[in-house]
Parts: C-alpha cells; sequence; structure tokens
C-alpha cells in the first residue's frame, strides 16, 4: 500500500534560526494538542543535541508542518537521548553507528492528512543516505503498532521521564535498513519503506 501525499508536501532540513524555532513550536503544539506542556514555552522543547542534529521537516506552502530530530550517533553515549534515558542499546549498534530519532511531530491541523508514511520513510532514508545500517527510536506504547507497521522491532522497554512531569513507558525500537530494504516484513508501510530503502542502497553502491 503507498501512501498518499499531499502534492504540496516538500521535505527538506531546517536551514535557519526561524526554521529551528518553528520546528520547536511545532513540537510543543503537537505535544498540548494531546494535554501535555500545557504552561511550558516552545523555548523548553529545545535540547542539548540539537547543536550535534539535523531536523528534517516537512513543508506545506513553505510552512513547516512536521519535523523530526535526527541525531548520527557514533558511539557517544552523550548524543543518544534514548541511552541517556536508560535504554539499552544491542552492541552491534555502537559498534556500527546508528542514527536516532527524537521530536517527530505533525502540526495539528495536518495530523490525519497522509504525512505520517512519507514523514517515517524520509527520515529512515536520510540515516541511509547518511550511510548509518541502524535507525533507533524512543516510542510511547500507544504506538508501538504503528511503528511496526513501518518495520521497527522492539528491544527494550522501561519507564523514561523525557521533561520533568512526563513520566511514560518507552520501547526502544530499530530498523536494521539493509535487511528491511532486502527482505521487508509484513507491515501497511513496510513495502513502501523497503522501496524507499533500496533506492536509497543502490545510489550507495553507485558511489
Amino acid at each position: 500500500m503507498r501512501a498518499m501525499m499531499r502534492p504540496d508536501a516538500t521535505f527538506d532540513f531546517a536551514s535557519s534560526a526561524r526554521d529551528y524555532e518553528d520546528v520547536l513550536k511545532l513540537i510543543l503544539g503537537a505535544n498540548q494538542h494531546h494535554g501535555r506542556f500545557l504552561g511550558m514555552s516552545f523555548r523548553d522543547m529545545g535540547s542539548p543535541l540539537d547543536a550535534c542534529s539535523e531536523f528534517v521537516t516537512c513543508r506545506v506552502r513553505g510552512n513547516i508542518v512536521g519535523c523530526a530530530r535526527l541525531t548520527a550517533v557514533d558511539g557517544d553515549v552523550s548524543k543518544s537521548q534514548c541511552a541517556l534515558a536508560g535504554h539499552v542499546m544491542p552492541d552491534p549498534m555502537w559498534t556500527d553507528g546508528f542514527v536516532e530519532g527524537h521530536g517527530l511531530a505533525i502540526s495539528p491541523a495536518f495530523q490525519g492528512a497522509g504525512l505520517l508514511a512519507p514523514m517515517i520513510t524520509r527520515v529512515v532514508s536520510v540515516a541511509y543516505e547518511w550511510g548509518y545500517d541502524y535507525f533507533v527510536i524512543g516510542s510511547a506504547m500507544r504506538l508501538l503498532d504503528a511503528y511496526e507497521n513501518f518495520g521497527f522491532r522492539e528491544v527494550d522497554r522501561r519507564e523514561v521521564t523525557p521533561l520533568p512531569g512526563w513520566t511514560f513507558t518507552s520501547a526502544l525500537m530499530y530498523m536494521d535498513l539493509p535487511v528491511l530494504a532486502r527482505n521487508p516484513p509484513p507491515g501497511k508501510w513496510t513495502q513502501e519503506v523497503a522501496q524507499a530503502l533500496a533506492r536509497v542502497s543502490d545510489q550507495r553502491c553507485e558511489r
């Protein structure tokens, strides 16, 4: 099944101070839509990891309506929000390096508009384009089924407190990108993700 993306949606990276402010406001707004972080400022959504991360953005008519923070973790625990929260990574990920995604948000006005599947497909493709074979996220339990439909698999679970007053059970989930590209498991969106990764794999082979 192929994701039906808005024809006016485009993907790029946050590249200016204004973009960075907009993604923090988007993350705050998406969380407040679900009753979290009420009374907080968008500046509270910033992270020390932002200095070594990139934000993939989805834009509609020039406005940022989706975003995800991507951090390349090269054996440095201080660059992994999941590890700092107490998750235990399989050793091969530390040896080979991985990209960690967090801060995924879609504007409440665009939720249900067909942006999630293209957004996930884009961020894992970026990780593969960067030369990494593993992509890692921490997921709330209510999102497990959704992420499994993209090809993520759970490897760890524990209570985390990413910000004061917000504690939840987090599942550490990962994708083995080259394996997924060659042999996608059953899932609503795994074929689409696999096709995107296979295109990146072909490009990597041509270099």
